[in-house]
């Protein structure tokens, strides 16, 4: 009976199933609400369910073995997603590209809207957005090379996205009250 455990794996499972939801309560305040807590919990889950396939007695208490596990997994869920990415993929790409072929004024307006608020953010908030998306470097390595945790950099990338946002919207807003199509 080589490979199984000194205990059945569902009895292992119901024992440890209250940590994923500590572990998705700990985590959920601190992601934005574009995470779902059912996503969340299904990491977890996913993430027990490999903590009872692999758990060895030798690797000291099981509930330290199962917490790794569960935050292993709900953070490469996080890491995964590029949810801050999403938001400003579209808008930033579109600013890169239109510097050097404008196709239509809009996105020259756009370009202008969207350096002008660059430089709304400190120094560090646009090398973030420089690392990101003019040298294609994904939040997980941003935080490895700068000692974050995964929550920390996905957190102050998601600040630095929505603050940049903002004052593209006001830049934007402001032109179209300049030009008379303000509400």
């Amino acid at each position: 009976m080589s490979g199984t455990p000194p205990f059945p794996q569902d009895q292992f499972i119901d024992d440890y199933l209250g940590l994923v939801d500590q572990t998705v309560a700990h985590y959920r305040p601190r992601l934005p609400a574009s995470f779902l807590t059912e996503d969340l919990i299904g990491a977890g889950r996913l993430g027990l369910v490999i903590a009872a396939k692999t758990y060895k007695p030798s690797q000291g208490p099981a509930d330290y073995w199962c917490k790794f596990c569960i935050r292993r997994e709900i953070l490469n869920l996080v890491a995964g997603r590029n949810w801050v990415w999403a938001k400003a993929r579209q808008p930033l790409a579109a600013a890169r590209n239109a510097t050097t072929e404008p196709t239509e004024p809009q996105d020259e307006r756009l370009t202008e809207a969207v350096t002008t608020a660059k430089l709304a953010l400190t120094p560090a908030q646009r090398k973030l957005i420089d690392l990101m998306y003019e040298h294609s470097i994904s939040l997980k390595q941003i935080g490895r090379s700068h000692l974050l945790t995964i929550p920390g950099v996905a957190v102050v990338g998601e600040r630095t996205v929505r603050k940049l946002h903002k004052a593209a919207m006001e830049v934007l807003r402001a032109e179209l009250e300049r030009i008379g199509w303000a509400a």
